[in-house]
């Protein structure tokens, strides 16, 4: 498949990877892949990233270890990692992904890794499909907003995002209340109240 380089989303998925060797899986990056989508995938059992991608595979090639075009693998996320390094200035990359084996190339580069054995665990339950209540808000302001507190966070504490009727507000989650930002216009249904609390490198932007 030909794609932006380390396809875009997957570092960003990574960041979710346990960094525990105890559980080799967990250090990975699961690639679901389907005839017209890949879906990235990492957690370190605690808080689970995913991304849908859309992609068009190449027809399979046949020989001893032939690229994949459907199933699962998982790739360790310092591969991932490296992969967007090393390519962060290229367009377009080739990615290939076989059953021991992941490279993610552009002329005169390439980041290669094994594949690591073993099985993810299900996440589709986790993620509600209903939701009783949708706030909508500009996109700049909230980014501008969660850049400015992310430098008040130690590595343990979480952001703490406070939706009211008419308003979000971003806060760092230290014992220091005066650390906030917002509150930001946004429209939800009259009366919702919602509170909601991340991990930091969960709300890069």
């Amino acid at each position: 498949m030909t794609a932006p380089p380390s396809p875009t989303p997957a570092p960003r998925v990574a960041v979710a990877a346990c960094t525990d060797e105890t559980l080799p899986v967990l250090t990975g990056v699961e690639f679901t892949l389907t005839a017209d989508q890949l879906v990235i995938s990492a957690t370190d059992r605690y808080a689970f990233h995913v991304a849908h991608v859309p992609w068009k595979p190449s027809p399979k090639t046949k020989g001893k270890d032939e690229p994949l075009t459907d199933g699962k693998v998982i790739v360790p996320a310092d591969v991932i990692r490296d992969a967007a390094r090393i390519l962060a200035d290229t367009d377009r990359a080739t990615l290939t992904l076989t059953a021991s084996q992941f490279a993610d190339s552009a002329p005169g580069r390439v980041a290669t890794g094994s594949i690591i054995e073993g099985e993810f665990p299900g996440y589709a339950a986790l993620f509600p499909t209903e939701f009783e209540a949708v706030a909508t808000t500009g996109t700049e302001a909230l980014s501008t907003a969660i850049r400015h507190i992310t430098p008040l966070l130690d590595k343990a504490d979480p952001m703490l995002l406070d939706i009211a009727d008419g308003q979000i507000t971003v806060r760092a989650g230290t014992d220091d209340a005066e650390h906030g930002e917002g509150p930001y216009p946004q429209r939800t249904p009259p009366g919702v109240r919602a509170f909601f609390v991340f991990q930091a490198n969960c709300c890069s932007c």
